[in-house]
């Protein structure tokens, strides 16, 4: 908020798929120390898929939120600032389109596969119609956070920063796995009635998972100069967070019809999961400005030590049966499992920067710089043993060279840069052949990735604005023995494409009484993003 300046700003938005948007923004002075900003935001859009069938339509969403921000500057070395964030979304997920048919094989999947292929539209391009045969039910997300700041001038050359923030989450969620199938194939959670013909049947509600997270941080910085050539920040930095995903009772996973006869196989179950997370992190870092050069020269060092405690249990029930309209037929034993495991990492990191500036507009900079992902535990992993081992801490060490300028009397901004990443223990998520949502998180030894950016901003007349950016990535990672398979196989970085530009012309005619007119045209392209799959981009 600005304490000496009432404002407010008011925006409407439209587009394809019935978009509208409205962003609503006041700020208000309070006096000549306090001000309050209060902000509101609202988003309706359709999906890309209609639902013919019962229930809402993939991707459709409708979003609100708002904000409070408050601002106390109590002192002339103290200032205080709060904020509270509340948002609402309600959303159909997206269509889960099948592309091809199942191998067919001996297996139960293999065999389910090969009944369901006359329920199922398969094609490569996307569908712009589908009909479900049960309710498709929307996803509803609720987020609450408060934040708290507040900035202390000791002196001169030294501030103390406290940053304090709070937020809960509340999701109850909704997939169709089997979008557009017909009536006698189904992957979702919707109800079902099992031996509907007996004395008594057995009736399965409509379940979505309940996830309920809340987390508290709380970091202090202490910044400052030393004389005229370092610069310094230290601080210390907590974390917490507890979640619980509740899906009971039991519920319908699949089913697929007809099956031994004239039965219909289900899978149902229920899972219940819960973590409770903690990380403690202190970090320093100085800058250097020796007096050579004409003080164009700056040298940083950087440490953090982090220490995480994760813990997570599982509870889950899943069975496959056949139902036989007057009675159910187990066809495979019921699989059961209740794990509580945990453990403890820590790791120490450091960076190295230097720069030099070549100019008032001109720098280039070289940098070295660790980075480390916390080990944890997989609550979709569907097997007792692999969640309880969880998978290991992940290290990066990174290089990266660059430019960053102004040139043709600051027509032309210019950001380039060069780098090279390496992994230890990569952490790789994979999903476990012949199951609908089970994954495992494994380590991989090595991997690398490097490359190159560009972007470039021009402004060769008043009011008009040209940008562009490239970047470039080559990506590798380690063979590994597959754990699911026990052979070795090539695995690829995810979301992780070769080529990417976009391109942006933006105008501003000049100001009129009827108001300030502005029009924008801009394209970009994001290369293949999964190099191991002919069906995911």
């Amino acid at each position: 908020p600005e304490v000496q300046n009432f404002s407010f700003e008011q925006t409407l938005g439209a587009g394809n798929q019935d978009l509208f948007t409205s962003k609503t923004s006041l700020n208000v002075p309070l006096g000549d120390k306090y001000a309050a900003k209060f902000a509101y935001f609202y988003e309706d859009v359709e999906g890309f898929t209609d639902n013919n069938g019962p229930g809402g339509s993939w991707g459709d969403r409708e979003s609100k939120g708002l904000r409070l921000d408050l601002r106390a500057d109590l002192t002339a070395d103290l200032d205080v600032d709060y904020s509270f964030d509340s948002s609402e979304i309600e959303y159909y997920n997206l269509a889960a389109q099948a592309v091809t048919p199942r191998e067919s094989g001996g297996d139960l999947l293999a065999i389910i596969g090969t009944i369901v292929r006359d329920y199922i539209p398969y094609d490569n391009n996307r569908l712009g119609t589908l009909n479900t045969t049960m309710p498709l039910l929307p996803t509803d997300t609720e987020i609450d956070g408060h934040t708290l700041n507040v900035d202390w001038a000791l002196d001169d050359n030294t501030t103390l920063r406290s940053i304090t923030a709070y937020r809960e989450v509340s999701d109850k969620s909704y997939l169709d796995f089997a979008s557009g199938s017909a009536e006698g194939f189904r992957i979702d959670f919707n109800e079902a009635t099992l031996a509907e013909q007996s004395d008594n049947p057995l009736f399965l509600p409509a379940v979505r998972p309940d996830l309920r997270q809340d987390q508290f941080s709380q970091e202090f910085q202490l910044l400052g100069e030393i004389g005229l050539s370092i610069s310094y920040l230290a601080g210390v930095y907590y974390f917490e967070e507890s979640a619980e995903e509740d899906i009971t009772p039991t519920r319908h996973i699949f089913s697929a019809a007809p099956f031994a006869g004239n039965g219909i196989i289900y899978n149902i179950g229920t899972e219940h999961n819960e973590i409770d997370n903690e990380a403690w992190a202190f970090f320093t870092q100085f800058t250097w400005t020796p007096p050579v050069l004409d003080q164009r020269l700056h040298l940083t060092a950087g440490w953090r030590h982090s220490e995480d405690e994760r813990d997570a249990r599982r509870r889950v029930v899943d069975a496959v049966v056949v139902d036989q309209h007057t009675f159910i037929q187990p066809l495979v034993p019921e699989s059961v499992f209740a794990a509580d495991t945990g453990d403890n990492y820590d790791d120490d990191s450091y960076t190295f920067i230097v720069e030099y500036d070549w100019s008032a507009v001109i720098n280039v900079y070289a940098k070295y710089a660790e980075a480390y992902k916390s080990g944890g535990f997989n609550i979709r992993d569907p097997d007792e043993q692999g969640f309880s081992n969880g998978f290991v801490e992940e290290k990066l060490t990174a290089y990266e060279a660059g430019f960053k300028g102004e040139l043709l009397q600051r027509m032309l901004r210019v950001n380039a840069a060069v780098f090279y990443q390496e992994f230890e223990d990569f952490q790789y998520n994979f999903q476990i052949p012949g199951t609908i949502q089970g994954t495992r998180v494994f380590n991989i030894d090595e991997g690398e990735m490097s490359g190159l950016e560009l972007e470039l901003m021009a402004m060769p007349a008043r009011g008009l604005v040209l940008q562009g950016s490239y970047a470039y990535l080559d990506s590798e990672l380690d063979d590994i023995l597959n754990p699911i398979s026990g052979e070795v196989e090539a695995f690829n970085f995810t979301n992780a494409p070769e080529h990417t530009y976009s391109l942006v012309a933006d105008y501003t005619f000049p100001a009129s009484s009827l108001g300030l007119f502005n029009i924008n045209a801009s394209y970009n392209f994001v290369d293949e993003r999964q190099k191991d799959s002919e069906t995911a981009y």
